[in-house]
């Protein structure tokens, strides 16, 4: 995911690059979220997720504008985080075992996404292009076995 897109910026229009210290914001601003939301749902204040963050509720908001742009960026990021860890396990063990780690990761993955579920098929518009509908392209570690001799 680009910079832009983990900040809630829209497709299509154009952006430069975000400065170093705001990648380190957003970056910031999306773990302490997904911890947040982990615990508290994703309706958990703007104000817990800013401080745990380290930066203001201003920097939260001028990074992801609405509630559902920080919602899709926190699972956008996870899904990636899950899809950029296949190639890697599956380089790195044997087919078994980069299954089971792999399927591990998911696994936390989807366990602390509570609320996450109801707020993207809520019917708000603001879910609309969510990428639960764009996440194709990814699958769990997987190379050909070697045939038995």
């Amino acid at each position: 995911m680009t910079d832009n897109a983990a900040a809630g910026v829209s497709p299509g229009v154009p952006q430069r690059a975000l400065r170093a210290d705001a990648q380190r914001n957003v970056g910031a601003l999306l773990e302490a979220a997904r911890a947040v939301f982990a615990t508290a749902g994703v309706d958990a204040p703007a104000k817990e997720i800013a401080d745990l963050a380290g930066v203001g509720v201003g920097t939260l908001y001028r990074h992801f504008p609405q509630r559902s742009d920080l919602v899709k960026a926190v699972f956008q990021h996870g899904v990636d985080a899950c899809a950029d860890a296949a190639p890697a396990l599956a380089a790195a063990n044997e087919p078994g075992a980069a299954l089971e780690q792999w399927l591990r990761q998911y696994t936390v993955f989807v366990g602390t996404k509570r609320g996450l579920a109801a707020a993207l098929h809520s019917g708000d518009p603001a879910y609309g292009a969510c990428p639960a509908t764009s996440c194709g392209g990814w699958s769990p570690p997987s190379r050909p076995c070697s045939t038995p001799r």
